[in-house]
């Protein structure tokens, strides 16, 4: 994600760090966002540190992509995806954060953003490996679970005869979440 960043400016200067421990100054920044790693995140010392950082009146917000599961086809295909995630509730699949009551932040925001994009088998099975509950998975338990997610695809977009090039349209869904800096 760096590499794409700095590929395409005009962004600001690219910061490494992790949420818990911000390499920035005290109210140095308007706006941060984090999209779809809330939940690698420790919570407490994370928000501590977003209200250390940015300004009053800045924002922070929270994003969540992925596919629509409530749609038959994408629910029965990431199904599998789903059983390995014991445990998770609604809530954390959607990445928003349980704000602390003593966070110095207004009452949060929510939105969702439904829209459908054309993936390959290929990008299916991708998108399907990004997910914390796959990437976790010992190298020969997630080669077989893509391999299942994969077969699920080619039956989905026509069978085994499908092309390799062949898409569909995936309903995705964004929430977003947000709240300003008091």
């Amino acid at each position: 994600m760096v590499a794409v960043l700095v590929g395409r400016p005009p962004w600001p200067p690219v910061v490494r760090g992790r949420g818990e421990t911000l390499p920035l100054a005290d109210s140095s920044i308007g706006a941060l966002t984090v999209s779809a790693a809330w939940h690698w995140m420790d919570p407490a010392p994370t928000f501590a540190e977003i209200a250390r950082v940015v300004r009053p009146g800045g924002v922070f917000g929270v994003l969540g992509t992925g596919p629509n599961r409530e749609v038959d086809w994408v629910g029965a295909l990431f199904d599998a995806s789903r059983r390995l995630s014991v445990g998770t509730t609604d809530r954390s699949r959607t990445h928003a954060p349980d704000l602390p009551p003593d966070a110095p932040f207004t009452e949060p925001e929510a939105t969702v953003f439904e829209y459908t994009t054309p993936m390959t088998r290929a990008e299916l099975v991708g998108l399907a490996g990004t997910y914390s509950s796959v990437i976790t998975l010992p190298d020969d338990e997630r080669e077989r679970h893509l391999a299942d997610i994969d077969r699920a695809v080619r039956a989905a977009l026509g069978g085994t005869g499908a092309p390799d090039d062949a898409t569909a349209e995936v309903p995705l869904r964004c929430r977003c979440w947000r709240t300003v800096r008091r």
